[in-house]
């Protein structure tokens, strides 16, 4: 399946989706959450944001795994952009809510955190009325993302140990942080090999 097929197969069954969790409501509409393509995560496969508007797909599984992103990622984020539109506690905090969180905290009064799961009993009962796994995760490994990930060789100072590592922590390093080196147990210094 090409990305241009997939991108139009996604929609068709965004749109199947919504459908059917319309038939839960009477006499309200949801708004369709946006559809993009844009997610480069080395893991996530979907991803719903700015409360449950937009729905972001990783393309690095397309290749491997189209059909499970079509029957299963679409649904599993369709379940949250739903959850935040019908404004379910386990996914939406209202304005007064907030207020109090507010008010509460600037008097130094510590709330404890309320045990709202977005991957809870609504959400789970969601993907059954979809018919969808309830999983939290999916199974499909790192995406194609990660393998064009850039590595740098760098050793430990000490016992010369060789690492590649991605370039965000060799980025620290040159910038003088150092790192605890697990195999001669001490916070050495690890040089560019």
């Amino acid at each position: 399946m090409t990305n241009y097929e997939f991108q139009k197969a996604a929609q068709k069954r965004l749109d199947d989706v919504w459908a059917k969790l319309h038939t839960r409501v009477q006499g309200r509409a949801f708004t369709t959450p946006n559809l993009t393509f844009d997610l480069r995560s080395s893991t996530s496969a979907g991803q719903a944001i700015d409360g449950g508007k937009t729905i972001r797909m990783n393309m690095g599984y397309v290749r491997e795994h189209a059909q499970e992103l079509l029957d299963r990622t679409i649904a599993h984020e369709a379940g949250h952009c739903w959850l935040y539109a019908v404004k379910d506690p386990s996914h939406y905090k209202d304005t007064y809510t907030r207020m109090a969180d507010a008010e509460a905290i600037s008097f130094g009064v510590r709330k404890r955190r309320s045990k709202r799961s977005v991957h809870g009993y609504a959400f789970q009962e969601v993907m059954r009325f979809l018919g969808v796994d309830e999983s939290r995760c999916h199974k499909m490994g790192k995406s194609e993302f990660a393998k064009l990930r850039k590595t740098v060789p760098y050793k430990c100072s000490k016992c010369g140990h060789l690492y590649n590592l991605s370039t965000v922590i060799a980025n620290k390093i040159a910038r003088g942080q150092q790192r605890y080196h697990p195999s001669c147990g001490t916070s050495s210094r690890l040089v560019r090999a």
